[in-house]
């Protein structure tokens, strides 16, 4: 069959990514079963807009999402990355074989305290998740 589509040529775009430095900050997110969840907040440079949780990959650390993370808050969000428990900043001395340390727990009581500090921070305003394979 022959091709009866007019073909265009592909011309590559040329976008230069926009870099706004913003600032951040350690954060420890507490869960309900009382482990410490390392985490990074970014803000925005002016009033927020409302807050970004950042959920990540499975064995990813939070840290691998920083320039995404920071071009959100370029447009005027806050930001929260964390580390899911025993993975990363939120490695502890309970050992790998805790009972603690599941992913079910991770969606459970890991995102339960994320979105918890993120309804408290937004005030009324806005709160959305980014997921990344497991995170999402």
């Amino acid at each position: 069959m022959p091709d009866t589509l007019p073909r265009s040529p592909v011309v590559p775009s040329r976008v230069t990514p926009v870099r706004v430095h913003v600032e951040s900050s350690p954060l420890e997110l507490e869960t309900g079963d009382g482990l410490l969840l390392g985490a990074t907040h970014w803000w925005p440079n002016g009033p927020s807009r409302g807050v970004v949780l950042v959920a990540p990959a499975t064995g990813v650390p939070h840290r691998f999402y920083r320039h995404f993370a920071s071009h959100i808050a370029g447009h005027g969000f806050e930001v929260v990355a964390w580390d899911w428990r025993g993975i990363g900043a939120s490695r502890t001395a309970l050992g790998h074989r805790d009972a603690r340390l599941t992913m079910r727990a991770w969606g459970e009581r890991d995102l339960e305290a994320a979105i918890a500090w993120a309804d408290r921070r937004a005030r009324g305003q806005r709160v959305a998740l980014v997921g990344h394979s497991f995170g999402g």
